[in-house]
């Protein structure tokens, strides 16, 4: 069964027929690629009278496009016999399969029946995310506050990769100012489908001091990306960084502050493709996480083992390798109280010998004027 083909200069429901083309390639050839969400998308109509008589009142309906997007050269008002009409469009695209099918429809002229014609065209649109978080010595805490751990002891590093986008992504590389031997599990070869994770652990040894590793993971999406010119490229990267950290003490500073179990970490920030032939536009932030566990049992062991609170202050300040206060070890902080209840009275004096200036003042601009006053009132009663 063949289909019925109006020929030129015939007048009917069929006089109008209607083609369309997404980044200049016809119906739905756009689909068997990806265009980045929000990448702009030129969608062309066009539109043929086949009769010899005039359709007046030209109308697009494209589900994906507002009416006022559409533009058609000459307007919309008339197209004369046997001419073609060229009606573009331009949006941003969306996520997701955007198959659809339009609608054109216009009334002949003379005859006053309506002409009308279909056709189908669509575009797949994708966006790609990458996520890394890093855990060091089992523990999620603020990476400006890091645990401890005794030199030589094994540091339990692990980073978690996550596919948050749509897209399968490989290639996958991951780069640590930590992590010297490299993690194995992490290759080039590497595929995460959307969803996927990988876990990598490392266990180097700890050594003495702050050791801050910043990681940042890279994959490619394993896609062709398609051009508002209709040209193919492949699909730009995505990466992702985190921080972890941790305080590496010498045995002669395990005792006096304890050693967590815990280390610290922090979450990735995403940096995702936002046009074509770019990468660098969706981005998810993060940050790291706070928590203690093992923490606590750090602390109780290090109080406990003091039997003289006062001599144990002056040996921890008296060791040149004590970390100063900014490193916040075991929970404290610039201007938190101290585990020796020695350092209160001292400290108390310091703190009352910087506020006497401000005392003074304060004693100088309310007191001596109301006394002066009050002198003056004196004076004149005895007059």
């Amino acid at each position: 069964m063949h289909a019925t083909v109006p020929r030129d200069g015939g007048a009917g429901p069929h006089s109008l027929s209607l083609s369309v083309a997404t980044d200049t390639l016809p119906g739905t050839t756009a689909t068997r690629y990806h265009v980045p969400a929000t990448a702009p998308v030129v969608v062309r109509y066009t539109l043929v009278n086949s009769s010899e008589a005039g359709i007046l009142n030209l109308h697009v309906n494209d589900p994906d496009v507002p009416s006022a997007a559409i533009s058609c050269a000459g307007g919309t008002a008339l197209l004369p016999p046997l001419a073609t009409r060229q009606c573009t469009a331009t949006v941003p695209a969306a996520d997701g399969s955007r198959v659809r099918t339009v609608h054109a429809t216009g009334t002949l002229a003379w005859f006053g029946t309506q002409a009308s014609a279909s056709a189908s065209t669509g575009y797949v649109g994708y966006q790609a995310a990458l996520t890394v978080h890093e855990l060091v010595a089992g523990a999620s805490t603020d990476p400006g506050k890091p645990d401890t751990l005794a030199v030589g002891a094994p540091v339990q590093i692990s980073y978690q990769i996550t596919n948050t986008g749509d897209v399968p992504l490989g290639g996958l590389t991951l780069h640590s100012t930590l992590d010297g031997a490299g993690c194995t599990d992490v290759s080039a070869g590497t595929e995460l489908p959307p969803g996927g994770q990988l876990v990598c652990t490392l266990a180097p040894s700890a050594a003495n001091g702050l050791h801050v590793d910043n990681v940042v993971a890279s994959a490619a999406p394993q896609i062709t990306v398609l051009g508002g010119d209709g040209g193919l490229a492949a699909a730009p990267s995505v990466e992702s960084s985190a921080q972890g950290a941790y305080l590496g003490l010498s045995q002669s500073n395990v005792a006096a502050h304890g050693v967590r179990s815990g280390g610290a970490s922090g979450d990735g920030t995403s940096h995702g493709s936002g046009s074509r032939g770019g990468g660098g536009g969706s981005h998810g932030a993060g940050s790291g996480s706070s928590g203690s566990s093992g923490g606590h049992g750090g602390n109780s062991g290090a109080t406990s083992s003091n039997s003289n609170a006062n001599a144990n202050s002056n040996a921890a300040n008296s060791n040149p390798a004590q970390p100063q206060s900014g490193l916040a070890l075991n929970g404290g902080g610039p201007g938190a109280p101290s585990a020796h209840s020695g350092a209160g009275f001292p400290m108390l004096l310091k703190r009352a010998r910087h506020s006497l200036p401000w005392l003074m003042m304060i004693f100088l601009v309310v007191f001596v004027p109301v006394v002066v006053r009050l002198a003056r009132a004196n004076r004149s009663s005895d007059r």
